[in-house]
C-alpha cells in the first residue's frame, strides 16, 4: 500500500474513528458487521450497512503493515482533538515496538 492509497483509505473510515476503534478494528475475529455494529452503538448511531462498509479500509491498512504509518499520520492531524492524537501517538510506539 503506497502513501495515496494509505490516506485515501484512512479517509474512508475517518480518523478519529481509526484510532478510537483500532482495538477493534484490528481484531480479524470481529466480523467487519460485529466492528460497524459496535461502532455504531458507541457513537449513538443507528447501524447501516454503509458503516461496515467503512471497516474494510481501515482493515486493509492494518493487513498492509501500515498502521502505525496510518496512526503517526492521526498523530499528527491538527483536525483531531488532543487527546484523540494523544492516543494515535501511544498506540504508533506500541506497535513500533
Amino acid at each position: 500500500m503506497n502513501d495515496q492509497q494509505l490516506d485515501r483509505n484512512l479517509q474512508s473510515i475517518g480518523k478519529e474513528c481509526f484510532v478510537t476503534f483500532f482495538g477493534e478494528l484490528s481484531d480479524f475475529e470481529l466480523s467487519n458487521e460485529a466492528v460497524a455494529r459496535y461502532i455504531a452503538e458507541h457513537w449513538g448511531r443507528d447501524y447501516d450497512a454503509a458503516l461496515a462498509l467503512r471497516v474494510n479500509p481501515a482493515r486493509r491498512i492494518i493487513e498492509a503493515g501500515r498502521a502505525a504509518d496510518a496512526l503517526m499520520i492521526c498523530s499528527n492531524s491538527t483536525r483531531l482533538p488532543r487527546t484523540i492524537r494523544d492516543i494515535a501517538a501511544t498506540l504508533a510506539d506500541q506497535i513500533r515496538k
